[in-house]
């Protein structure tokens, strides 16, 4: 067997609970809201940009070139803004 390391998955970031039958203390209630702020700008991000439709399409470049993929469909997209 090889001695890697192997997948690492992702992290998740969860909302903090309230602890049972007592109330939640004021820093974990800004933790929350914080997060939900990040996870909701994240989900709009998303969201918009699976409306753009060259990802909604079975186009798939290399995974390498998808940054420059990416950078080249905002600029025609920012393009296409100015001109309308």
């Amino acid at each position: 067997m090889g001695g890697g390391v192997g997948y690492q998955g992702h992290t998740t970031v969860h909302p903090l609970r309230r602890p049972p039958g007592n109330p939640q203390p004021t820093h974990d209630k800004q933790f929350n809201h914080d997060l939900s702020s990040i996870r909701s700008a994240v989900e709009r991000a998303n969201a918009h940009l699976q409306n753009w439709r060259i990802l909604a399409t079975p186009f798939r470049p290399p995974l390498k070139k998808f940054p420059a993929t990416l950078r080249a469909v905002v600029g025609l997209y920012f393009l296409k803004r100015a001109y309308e």
